[in-house]
């Protein structure tokens, strides 16, 4: 939809490259400025140096007293709710 967009002369890139980071990679794709392979890199850098900004700010927010309650991503989404409903209740009671 974007490159359709974009042929019609009917899309402003500029403020979308602040909706995430994958905006920015393919709009620079599509423009010309990155080729196909050089995208996926960036992309997959940029990718691991945010979730690696995001562990540090977790741990400085567990460093000054917040609980952080981790679940495993890769369980069944019901087993998932069932942690989540434990931690709730324990929260209450």
């Amino acid at each position: 939809s974007i490159i359709h967009l974009n042929d019609n002369r009917t899309f402003c890139f500029q403020p979308h490259t602040y909706y995430g980071l994958e905006y920015k990679y393919i709009i620079e794709h599509i423009t010309g400025k990155l080729s196909y392979a050089d995208m996926v890199a960036k992309l997959n850098v940029a990718i691991h140096q945010f979730a690696k900004r995001q562990m540090t700010w977790f741990r400085h927010v567990e460093r000054h007293g917040a609980r952080i309650h981790w679940i495993d991503g890769l369980l069944p989404l019901a087993e998932k709710l069932e942690q989540i409903e434990s931690l709730l209740a324990a929260e209450k009671g």
